[in-house]
């Protein structure tokens, strides 16, 4: 039954084969414990199928059905263990969303301690990554994605020490700031989480980063003009705040050639944004 909707190629297996999974589970609820057991949730996690970003809703479905058994609480100190290598090895928006809104239902589910930033940066790391589906109809789905992805972010931001938080903004300027040989450009969905970043801690981010020596022009140059592009996410929020905090740093310690560079290859664009900002009574980067 879970095969028809992890692997099923026809619209008939998923929908039928989720539905009675669920039926088969609930009213067999002894069996499907059995069924359900440590080394099935290990594989759920860990394998790859036709339809990979059903094995969470499976898992998320099987959890709800589970809730009240005596398997829940180590069922849900397996998935906290591999919360993070599930993330790393399947960065898909489509699955980490799905898993995302399990986390969410299953708050106990996600990394503790030390490992609660580490699976900031894999989250981090796999929205860098997720590119703008070519299908138009599937774009909203893409950004509802990313936004929920960025909210997860955001509480365990919320609930953490300012640590994290560093962590998870030195991951983000590193992605940005790389320059791939292939030519590879990091998604501009990361645009999602600059909503969420604190002011203070901004502040702190654009001071260590035009300060640091291992920092390079063109590092430095192909960061900004990322940030820039991140005002075509369409929730877009505070990206402005971004980008004139590192204009005033990088003005204050004389790096005029990354402004004229950043200016020369950006002004079409953050001139439409300024249009867009005096028409929508939004802050204006000029």
């Amino acid at each position: 039954m879970s095969k028809w909707y992890l692997e099923g190629d026809s619209d008939v297996a998923l929908s039928e084969g989720l539905s009675v999974y669920k039926l088969w589970a609930k009213y067999n609820l002894s069996v499907f414990e059995e069924y359900f057991n440590r080394q099935f949730l290990l594989t759920l996690l860990s394998s790859t199928y036709r339809n990979e970003a059903n094995a969470v809703t499976l898992l998320h479905e099987s959890m709800i059905l589970l809730q009240c058994s005596s398997v829940c609480s180590s069922h849900m100190q397996v998935i906290e263990a591999k919360a993070i290598s599930y993330v790393r090895e399947h960065p898909s928006l489509p699955c980490i969303s799905n898993f995302v809104k399990f986390l969410k239902e299953f708050r106990s589910c996600i990394p503790k301690g030390d490992f609660t930033g580490r699976f900031c940066v894999s989250l981090i790391d796999a929205l860098s990554i997720c590119s703008v589906p070519d299908n138009h109809e599937d774009v909203h789905q893409y950004v509802l994605g990313a936004e929920d992805i960025s909210c997860l972010i955001k509480d365990i931001w919320d609930k953490t020490d300012s640590e994290v938080v560093m962590m998870s903004l030195k991951a983000i300027f590193g992605i940005i700031s790389s320059v791939d040989e292939a030519g590879v450009e990091p998604s501009f969905c990361l645009g999602a989480l600059a909503q969420h970043i604190p002011t203070e801690m901004l502040k702190v981010v654009v001071k260590f980063t035009i300060n640091n020596p291992a920092i390079d022009n063109f590092s430095m140059t192909a960061a900004l003009q990322r940030i820039v592009d991140w005002l075509q996410w369409p929730t877009a929020r505070n990206i402005d705040q971004w980008i004139i905090a590192f204009l005033k740093g990088l003005a204050a310690v004389k790096r005029y050639s990354i402004l004229i560079s950043v200016t020369e290859s950006k002004i079409e664009q953050v001139s439409k944004y300024e249009l867009e900002a005096d028409s929508n009574g939004r802050s204006s980067i000029l």
